[in-house]
């Protein structure tokens, strides 16, 4: 019963495009058809009239960064503001914040978002990718390999099921 709710209030938020951080902690059959098993989130609490925009850039395998992008943050629910992000192997989202909030303005310091290594595992395509990723930077070419075939093997049932019209 209490998983007919859940997946009825996920339903829900998912239909309004509510997406928050805690959907993480959710176990694995929550979050699968709402495609949540591989989303990070950026997710801060602020006065719900406050403006928040984040600013951002992608870096990978600590390579430069890229001209930083700034998008506003949306108002969830109540102040609770998120942006929501896919990264891949290797990836890091490099961010600070602004806040306007009664005429004032302020900065937050730099932070950090990474792949976590739970994204890896699993069956999706993006994580079958994620394993051929770190399979090749760890010179793992077994793993590589497992994975490239499960991905391929993914495309050819797709192609079968899916057929484009035309």
């Amino acid at each position: 019963m209490q998983d007919g709710l859940a997946m009825r209030i996920l339903e829900e938020c998912n239909e309004k495009g509510l997406r928050f951080a805690f959907y993480q902690e959710l176990p694995i059959r929550f979050k699968k058809p709402y495609q949540l098993d591989d989303k990070q989130f950026v997710e801060v609490k602020y006065p719900s009239h406050a403006k928040v925009m984040i600013h951002y850039c992608m870096t990978k395998n600590g390579e430069k960064a890229e001209k930083y992008k700034s998008e506003p943050m949306r108002n969830m629910y109540q102040g609770v503001f998120v942006k929501e992000f896919l990264l891949f192997y290797g990836e890091t989202l490099w961010y600070y914040l602004t806040i306007e909030n009664d005429k004032e303005e302020s900065v937050t310091e730099k932070q950090t978002l990474c792949m976590q290594n739970s994204f890896q595992e699993g069956k999706t395509k993006y994580q079958l990718l994620n394993q051929m990723l770190s399979g090749q930077k760890l010179g793992q070419y077994k793993q590589i390999d497992e994975a490239m075939q499960q991905y391929l093997a993914r495309e050819r049932l797709a192609e079968k099921l899916f057929t484009l019209v035309q």
